[in-house]
């Protein structure tokens, strides 16, 4: 009844007095609310204000009502409402000026930032990319321009183009003074790996929760950099990711640890759990992740901390279905704080894990549909790549098909998609392919072809 009285007493509102109506409304509120109801109203706020804004002139409150934008951005992108993120995020660079890059540096940046993460949220890379662009002419420094480089690597990678994602990271760490080098290089990696022994001579694993709060801003934007260009490099160039880990550890006992110090941990533990055997204690410096997130309660790299955590390290020493709830958080987290990508993975190793442990076909199936048609909306397309693997492999299990190793059929044709794995560069994505024809093929009596794709999963596993 409440609305309708509004709408009524709207409607008598003539036409051209509307503007100057929503304007005084946006004004009253500012003058009468405290700064906690004006906090509470926010929306209402900017969105009167919003309404009014033709009728706006002076430079002061149109920058003004820009700043007011931005937050509304911010506040509505941390209550993961995208499209309004984006939306208010947009009038706010509408109200910038000519020359805003340098008479309103700060709020522009700022605003451009925003405008390139909630495109990206909303799966318009193509925008983002014209945002990242107008960024890099025209930013100052290398701090300013982190962020465009963070939201250009998880566009590239969600996109499945992972070499492209690593270049941008390499070509970012290097204005920071980081040397990752495009191809594995067996001496740095091994210097690295031995400065860091030398590093954690003497120390207890648990002790490396009491370092000092990392300070130095580059460093803290360099370690975090690394940490968004794991999965790129686990996906396309895992030999890397000794190299990767080892200089974000060297980064965190140098300088202190920072929220991104978790994957550091969580991907050295990787290292020496799946790498090099030492499974006891690659599980102390995964457990060293968790408590880190716990520490500093910065949600950030909870999804990335989980999923390494949850698919390399915690079945060596947990049981199997332990490891299902850890990926499932994951998920969720990432679906909350944007990072899509690795809630995708997420969700797919979720799967994987619930296919050991016994799960029922028709509930796996029923299930992976529901998530794939999640990650279709945000175009996560290489997360969706291994989820299309196993709904194929369900499917084949569940249906009555001349070739059930074959993964070709409704959901996954490996005849197209294995030529586009090459041409990607996605290695791990051939594998896994090879993987689950194995299963398959094991599971159906078909021993000779289960050897044959040992061989070549292996194969794709040494290249990575």
């Amino acid at each position: 009844m409440h609305d309708r009285v509004q709408q009524a007493a709207y409607s008598l509102i003539p036409e051209e007095q509307k503007q100057a109506t929503h304007l005084q409304i946006g004004q009253l509120l500012q003058q009468n609310l405290s700064e906690i109801e004006q906090e509470e109203q926010l929306f209402d706020i900017v969105g009167h204000l919003n309404l009014g804004q033709d009728l706006i002139i002076q430079a002061q409150e149109r920058e003004a009502l820009a700043r007011l934008n931005l937050e509304a951005g911010q506040k509505a992108r941390n209550s993961t409402a995208y499209a309004a993120a984006r939306s208010f995020v947009q009038r706010g660079l509408e109200l910038l000026v000519a020359d805003c890059w340098q008479t309103q540096y700060e709020l522009t940046l700022n605003l451009y930032l925003a405008a390139a993460e909630t495109a990206y949220l909303n799966a318009d890379f193509e925008d983002m990319e014209a945002m990242a662009t107008q960024v890099l002419r025209s930013d100052q420094t290398i701090l300013d321009k982190v962020k465009i480089y963070e939201i250009q690597i998880n566009a590239l990678a969600a996109q499945s183009q992972m070499l492209e994602a690593i270049s941008v990271g390499i070509t970012a760490l290097a204005q920071l003074g980081i040397e990752l080098p495009s191809e594995p290089d067996d001496a740095l990696t091994n210097t690295t790996l031995k400065n860091l022994a030398e590093q954690l001579q003497g120390k207890q694993i648990e002790e490396l929760l009491n370092l000092p709060m990392m300070s130095d801003r580059e460093k803290i934007a360099a370690i975090q950099l690394l940490a968004i260009l794991f999965t790129p490099i686990f996906t396309a160039s895992p030999t890397l990711l000794p190299l990767l880990c080892s200089t974000m550890m060297s980064l965190s006992l140098q300088f202190g640890n920072a929220p991104a110090s978790t994957i550091g941990y969580v991907g050295y533990g990787l290292v020496l759990a799946a790498f090099l055997g030492e499974v006891e204690r690659g599980y102390r410096f995964g457990r060293v992740a968790l408590n880190l997130l716990d520490r500093f309660n910065v949600r950030e790299f909870k999804c990335l901390t989980l999923l390494w955590f949850g698919t390399f390290i915690q079945h060596r020493q947990e049981a199997l279905r332990v490891t299902i709830p850890t990926l499932k958080e994951g998920y969720l987290v990432g679906m909350e704080t944007g990072d899509f990508l690795n809630a995708g993975y997420n969700i797919s190793i979720y799967f994987s894990g619930k296919f050991f442990a016994g799960a029922y076909l028709d509930d796996l199936a029923s299930e992976i549909e529901n998530y794939y048609a999640v990650l279709a909306t945000v175009k996560q397309d290489s997360a969706l790549t291994y989820l299309k693997m196993k709904r194929q492999a369900v499917q084949n299990l569940k249906e009555m098909v001349s070739q059930p190793a074959l993964l070709s059929g409704t959901v996954y044709d490996e005849k197209l998609m294995l030529p586009k794995h090459h041409q990607d560069n996605e290695l791990t994505a051939i594998a896994f392919a090879y993987v689950h024809k194995l299963i398959l093929a094991y599971l159906f009596g078909n021993y000779t072809n289960a050897l044959d794709y040992i061989t070549q999963a292996n194969l794709y596993l040494m290249q990575c």
